[in-house]
């Protein structure tokens, strides 16, 4: 999917309105999709509780990281969250550790699996995350 603006990977518990959160739990993360006012791709992970690096494949150095607690991940853009559900774009900012915010994003974003185990989600476009790719380590917190 194309993307222009501030590119958000996260999970999407973390900004999605209550309302539609318990559409999601029940029904699961493929129906984020269709979220009114929010364009974004999403995929359920197999791990609850997890973390992950952003790693350049250029130069191979970790540039970020992001969390989850409900198994989900999602990317989107900062301006597709504020339309959707604006009270969460401060809360977004606020929790650095939860989600990876990358200014000036103009491209394409797609997941692929990789040995049933982790979810890719991988990026082309105009910003140093050609080729990156994101993914969940394989530890849970008990």
């Amino acid at each position: 999917m194309k993307f222009k603006g501030t590119l958000v990977i996260t999970d999407p518990c973390y900004f999605v309105n209550e309302h539609d959160w318990e559409y999601v739990i029940s029904e699961g993360s493929r129906h984020l999709n269709r979220l009114d006012g929010c364009k974004m791709i999403a995929d359920d992970t197999g791990i609850g509780d997890w973390s992950c690096n952003v790693i350049d494949k250029n130069t191979g150095s970790i540039i970020g990281e992001f969390a989850a607690d409900a198994g989900m991940v999602c990317v989107t853009t900062l301006e597709e969250i504020e339309r959707y559900n604006p009270d969460k774009v401060q809360h977004l900012r606020e929790i650095p550790w939860c989600c990876f915010i990358l200014p000036n994003f103009d491209g394409e974003a797609w997941f692929t699996v990789d040995n049933n185990h982790y979810r890719i989600v991988n990026t082309i476009g105009s910003h140093r995350l050609i080729g990156g790719m994101l993914y969940t380590e394989e530890e849970e917190d008990e």
